[in-house]
């Protein structure tokens, strides 16, 4: 999606079917990649395939970048109407929202997040909490196979450590349980220690790490 999120540009390799050697089929990642003006890169955590993925990015020079965890709770622990803020819970990401959710990116990239957020399949929820009236904090929840995916959340700066963000994991929970989804997942950069923090003070748990290998040059 034009480059905007490794997630969403990332060769995720969980399946092996030794067609190729492996050499070659990093060679035909690469080649589309770079058709396409983006840098190739790989999501790899220790389910990717085959074993020796990592030394060969390793012997063709890849960097590595973006470790991240993937957390998970019981959306019900969560969703006993605890929170001191009220919270908007939308069925579209409406402007505003995007607006909050993808601050402090470029308006290209903020454009292209957006479009993809709206192109989110239902059932999906978009929560943002406001304090006095002012919209403070923004995530949303989508349902895949039965668990509630969290993410985009972003709470502005001058709002920060005020229970924004509990108000709206909360209203995402009891969302979720309503859904039919009984286990919320979302994942964090190891970097954002502030935003880990948060959430494992909530009782997520590690399911996973991950990190992206990112061609140089």
């Amino acid at each position: 999606m034009q480059g905007v999120t490794r997630r969403a540009n990332s060769v995720l390799p969980l399946g092996w079917s030794g067609a190729l050697d492996l050499d070659p089929a990093i060679e035909t990642a690469e080649a589309r990649y770079r058709a396409h003006g983006l840098p190739p890169a790989f999501k790899v955590s220790d389910a990717a395939v085959p074993a020796g993925l990592s030394d060969a990015l390793d012997a063709r020079g890849y960097g590595s970048e973006g470790e991240s965890d993937v957390l998970a709770h019981p959306a019900a622990d969560l969703s006993d109407g605890s929170g001191a803020h009220a919270v908007q819970m939308l069925e579209t990401p409406a402007p505003g929202w995007c607006a909050l959710s993808f601050a402090g990116r470029p308006p290209d990239v903020a454009a292209a997040l957006s479009a993809m957020a709206g192109r989110l399949q239902a059932p999906r929820c978009f929560a943002t909490v406001e304090i006095d009236g002012q919209a403070v904090c923004a995530g949303f929840a989508a349902i895949s196979e039965g668990w509630s995916v969290i993410a985009g959340v972003h709470t502005a700066e001058a709002a920060r450590r005020q229970g924004a963000a509990k108000s709206l994991m909360g209203a995402l929970a009891r969302w979720s349980v309503a859904a039919g989804a009984p286990m919320l997942v979302l994942q964090v950069e190891c970097d954002n220690t502030a935003a880990a923090a948060l959430y494992r003070g909530l009782g997520f748990q590690r399911l996973y790490g991950y990190h992206y290998r990112v061609a140089r040059g």
